[in-house]
């Protein structure tokens, strides 16, 4: 049992149990390296992990006590740190880390094996186990990679001044910088697809994605790199290593770049953004975004002035996930100044969203996006119900106004999704339902479970994944094939984390594997992912990645792709059969959109904090702020200075155990029983986090 916990608490998985009468360590196998003799201690468990001989950590848990121990030269034993449990000895290792007794870069990137007198356990690389025994085909890292990829493909997205990482150090470093609107610079934000334009149908949608998942599982987002790309353009390269942390978690630097768009976005509740250049012009030339901006209106770029942008459409949804962005972010952001400006913009967008019970095609007439009201649906009006039904709760949420909770409420009563299809930026009411009825706790008056039963809805994709479809989930198959098996597992990620039940996470990791290239074919779908030898996708259907400026170079021409776009991160729509088209014009395979990058970074996040859960979230920024965590028994008691108005607890694979806001200066919650909790809080000063550790 400690053996297992302890390899799956690495993200390994067990893949042998055999009895063996000598206990020993043996990396001979795996590593080339020498067997390290142990002395027989019965009942005694040994653990060891290595990353290149001949260094290797090892631990020996006595008599229920672990000790953690560093023998560099396979010879002599040194010991380093005790703790009563793994748990304990894992936080107390940072310390050691930072006097150099312990490479932590070694121990958490380790082959890991393990002996103990009287058993043997076998464990494999290349496969990560969550805490339910849900069993992954990659690595607890190579799942980091992933995500750091695909969350940095929103920074390949980027409109305006930028930073873009892909278009800075080029000719062209920005673009689209005289996007506006009468009294207003609306410039920013990101591109819809692989073209220029910004559609809204689509950008609100995968933003609201994005900041929903932070904000459900903030430990499964990790600080890799620098918000404005400098330290990569310092680098003057561009993979995951050379990325320097800021203090803030990537996803969230993405996030504030849009956010701080659609605060541009909704200057007043009467004037709202919702598209901004014109498709048609946009889609002439198959060339950077940095040089399109050169070119003439009329070509698709702004020498002669802003590009067309259009406001004002007669729409609810889109407002409405605007403002459910915003309010998100006026409660996780950890700068308060930005939280009170999300906030004021939020309630713009909700005031805006208020007068609208329909929604509108793009500005092109439906040439890129139809009304959802024409376009297989619920109809406008059941998804318009559905995104304020959002709106309302995230901004309940965060300012604890009971009028929101109404609205909701009453919301709830006719809030409906469409069970006969997937969800996408068209069909999004199923997070609307989501809301109503595992965040505020509301009975739906609605007894069609095709409509409004998320449990049944999630049980039939489910019942598609088979061994012999590489269990992907084809339930209800979208024209965008991964859209539907990565939005099902992105809901039942929602569910579990909200309900803490976790029977599931085999289904969340099927879904994102097959993404990644397990499956028949050996074919990921996520461009610049090289590890274990997968097919990359080749072609994609997005214009930054060639990073062209002749104007009469087609999409089928041979290109030379720049090295710095080797990790590009783009999600492709791909098949559900492990196929791919090496044509690129084939929108439906081929292009790259950030709304479906969206609901992949949410999973990969929600399989992080499952696997490997970032234990130090980012700091409070009100300087004022003073804010402390015990434990008195069995019972967590956290103080601070300014009023809670949020509380989160986790434990150390990320499962949420309490979501409280207290609006006092004090909260108590009582544990399970021993371990270190994660605790996070939020006043009007900024977040703060500490560990509690419970004997």
């Amino acid at each position: 049992m400690g053996v297992r916990w302890a390899a799956e608490r690495e993200g390994w998985k067990v893949s042998e149990m055999r009895v063996s009468d000598v206990g020993y360590v043996d990396g001979a196998s795996s590593e080339g390296a020498r067997t390290l003799q142990l002395p027989r201690l019965p009942l005694h468990l040994t653990v060891a992990l290595s990353d290149q001989p001949p260094q290797r950590q090892v631990s020996v848990r006595e008599n229920r006590r672990w000790r953690w121990l560093h023998e560099p030269k396979l010879r002599t034993l040194e010991s380093v740190v005790w703790g009563s449990t793994p748990g304990e000895i894992r936080d107390r290792m940072h310390s050691q880390v930072l006097k150099g007794l312990v490479d932590m870069a070694t121990l958490r990137n380790s082959i890991l094996t393990a002996a103990f007198v009287g058993g043997m356990a076998s464990f494999s690389a290349g496969q990560a186990t969550t805490p339910s025994g849900a069993t992954g085909k990659f690595t607890a890292d190579q799942y980091k990679k992933a995500l750091w990829m695909a969350t940095r493909y929103f920074g390949a997205l980027r409109s305006g001044e930028g930073p873009n990482w892909v278009l800075q150090d080029s000719k062209y470093p920005s673009s689209f910088v005289k996007d506006s609107i009468p009294g207003h610079n609306v410039s920013g934000g990101w591109f819809d697809c692989g073209d220029h334009v910004m559609f809204g149908q689509t950008q609100f949608y995968a933003a609201y994605i994005l900041a929903k998942a932070y904000a459900t599982f903030p430990s499964g987002f990790p600080d890799v790199y620098t918000g404005d790309y400098s330290d990569y353009k310092a680098a003057q390269s561009y993979t995951m290593a050379d990325g320097v942390p800021d203090g803030i978690p990537d996803v969230l630097n993405e996030l504030r770049y849009e956010a701080d768009f659609f605060v541009k976005a909704t200057p007043s509740p009467d004037t709202f953004v919702y598209q901004k250049g014109n498709g048609n012009l946009d889609h002439q030339y198959w060339v950077n975004a940095g040089y399109m901006s050169t070119l003439t209106i009329a070509q698709g770029g702004e020498s002669d002035g802003s590009r067309p942008i259009f406001i004002n459409p007669q729409d609810g949804v889109m407002p409405a996930l605007c403002a459910a962005t915003l309010a998100v972010m006026a409660r996780v952001d950890p700068d308060s100044s930005r939280r009170a400006t999300y906030l004021n913009h939020a309630k713009y967008a909700y005031q805006y969203a208020q007068s609208y019970s329909s929604t509108v095609a793009d500005a092109e007439g439906g040439n890129f996006y139809q009304n959802i009201g024409g376009n297989g649906g619920l109809g406008g009006a059941a998804e318009t119900v559905a995104a304020k039904l959002d709106a309302e709760v995230e901004l309940y949420l965060s300012t604890k106004d009971a009028s929101y909770l109404s609205a909701a409420q009453t919301h709830a009563q006719s809030v409906l999704f469409n069970g006969y299809y997937s969800p996408d930026w068209q069909n999004q009411s199923y997070f609307g339902v989501y809301n109503a009825t595992y965040v505020i706790n509301q009975k739906l008056t609605c007894s069609d479970t095709k409509k409004c039963d998320l449990a049944t809805y999630l049980s039939n994709a489910r019942n598609t994944v088979s061994s012999s479809n590489d269990n992907v989930s084809t339930y209800c198959q979208n024209d965008r094939a991964l859209r539907g098996p990565e939005s099902y597992a992105f809901l039942q990620a929602l569910i579990q984390a909200q309900t803490g039940t976790f029977a599931n996470d085999q289904f969340i990791l099927n879904q994102v594997d097959y993404s990644l290239g397990a499956n028949s074919a050996n074919q990921t779908y996520l461009l610049g992912w090289n590890e274990d030898n997968k097919t990359q996708p080749g072609l994609i259907h997005s214009r930054n990645y060639y990073m062209n400026d002749n104007i009469a170079k087609s999409p089928t021409d041979a290109y030379s792709i720049p090295s710095k776009n080797k990790y590009f991160g783009a999600l492709a729509p791909g098949a559900l059969d492990g196929s791919y088209t090496t044509d690129i014009t084939n929108v439906a395979i081929a292009e790259a959109c950030g709304e479906l990058n969206a609901t992949f970074v949410a999973d990969l996040g929600y399989i992080v904090s499952r696997l490997a859960p970032v234990t130090s979230l980012h700091p409070h920024s009100g300087a004022s702020l003073s804010f402390s965590a015990r434990s008195e028994g069995r019972t967590l008691v956290l103080s601070s200075s300014a009023p809670l108005q949020e509380v989160l607890v986790t434990d150390l694979q990320g499962r949420t155990l309490a979501h409280a806001m207290p609006a006092a200066s004090s909260y108590r919650w009582t544990t399970g029983g021993p371990g270190l909790y994660l605790t996070r809080v939020r006043t009007a000063d900024g977040w703060a986090s500490s560990k509690v550790l419970v004997q």
